[in-house]
C-alpha cells in the first residue's frame, strides 16, 4: 500500500472514533432526566412553599425508641444539608431549630420531626382501624392554606423499625437515608415511583413502576432503606429537576 493509502486509511479510521465519540457523547447529554412529580395537597393542588425558610423542630426521642437525641439531631441537620446544598433554584431552604422536649404531629404552626415509639398511629387516634400501617418508616403530613403548604410534619416509626445514624449497627435502618427521603416529601415532592401496578394513592396512578436502576438511585425512591439497596443521602437531578422547574399553578 502507498504512502498515501496509509495516509486515507489512518483519516477513515480517525473519522469513524470521532463520529462514534461524538454520537455517544451526544446520547450521554441529551439522555433525560425523568423529575420527580409534585404532591398533591387534599384541596388538588401543587404542593409548593411560598416560605423562604422552613424551620424544622426534632422532638426529643422517648427511651423506649432506642435513639439518642443528639443522633436524631445530627441526621436531621445533615439531611437538611444535603438538601440546601443541591438545591440551586429560588426555593424554600431547610434549617433544624432547637431540640424540643415534648410534642407532636398537629396543625399548630410547627414543623416538628417526632419519633413514634410506643404507638405506630396518629396523635389521640389509637385504634387498629385508625393506625398507620407497619410497613411505613416514615410518614410526611402537608399542611395547606389556600393551596399553599405552611406546614410539615415528620413521623419516624420506631414501633417496627430500629434506627441508627448510618444504619451499620444490627437490626437498624439508616436515619439519615429516611429522613433525607421524608424532608424530599416536606419540600413538596411525590415519591420517585409506584411499587404496585395498583397504587393505593390515585396521584400515584401515573408514576413510573419501580423497576429501573436509575429510579433506584433516587433519594425519593419510596422505600429509602430498602435492603440491598445502597443509601441515598442526597438529591439527585430527578429530585432537583422536579423541585426547580415551574409548577403549572405558577407558570
Amino acid at each position: 500500500m502507498t504512502g498515501a493509502g496509509v495516509a486515507l486509511r489512518h483519516l477513515a479510521r480517525g473519522l469513524r472514533h470521532w463520529v462514534f465519540a461524538s454520537v455517544a457523547l451526544a446520547d450521554c447529554r441529551s439522555k433525560p432526566v425523568t423529575a420527580v412529580q409534585r404532591a398533591r395537597l387534599p384541596s388538588g393542588a401543587v404542593a409548593r412553599w411560598t416560605a423562604r425558610e422552613i424551620l424544622l423542630e426534632p422532638v426529643a426521642p422517648a427511651p423506649e425508641s432506642h435513639l439518642d437525641a443528639n443522633t436524631l439531631a445530627e441526621a436531621l441537620e445533615s439531611a437538611a444539608r444535603a438538601w440546601n446544598a443541591g438545591l440551586r433554584c429560588d426555593g424554600a431552604r431547610l434549617r433544624v431549630g432547637s431540640m424540643r422536649p415534648n410534642g407532636a404531629s398537629r396543625d399548630d404552626g410547627h414543623n416538628l420531626v417526632v419519633v413514634l415509639a410506643s404507638f405506630w398511629c396518629p396523635p389521640d387516634l389509637r385504634s387498629p382501624q385508625r393506625c398507620y400501617d407497619t410497613a411505613r418508616q416514615a410518614i410526611t403530613h402537608l399542611r395547606e392554606s389556600n393551596g399553599v403548604v405552611r406546614e410539615a410534619d415528620i413521623e419516624i416509626n420506631a414501633v417496627d423499625f430500629r434506627w441508627s445514624a448510618d444504619g451499620a449497627s444490627p437490626g437498624t435502618r439508616d436515619l439519615r437515608a429516611v429522613l433525607g427521603h421524608e424532608l424530599g416529601h416536606v419540600l413538596g415532592l411525590e415519591d420517585a415511583c409506584a411499587q404496585s401496578p395498583l397504587p393505593a394513592r390515585v396521584d400515584a396512578a401515573t408514576l413510573p413502576f419501580c423497576a429501573s436502576d436509575e429510579v433506584r438511585e433516587s433519594i425519593m425512591y419510596p422505600d429509602p432503606t430498602e435492603p440491598g439497596r445502597r443509601s441515598v443521602l442526597a438529591p439527585g437531578k430527578d429530585a432537583i429537576l422536579g423541585l426547580c422547574r415551574p409548577t403549572p399553578e405558577v407558570l
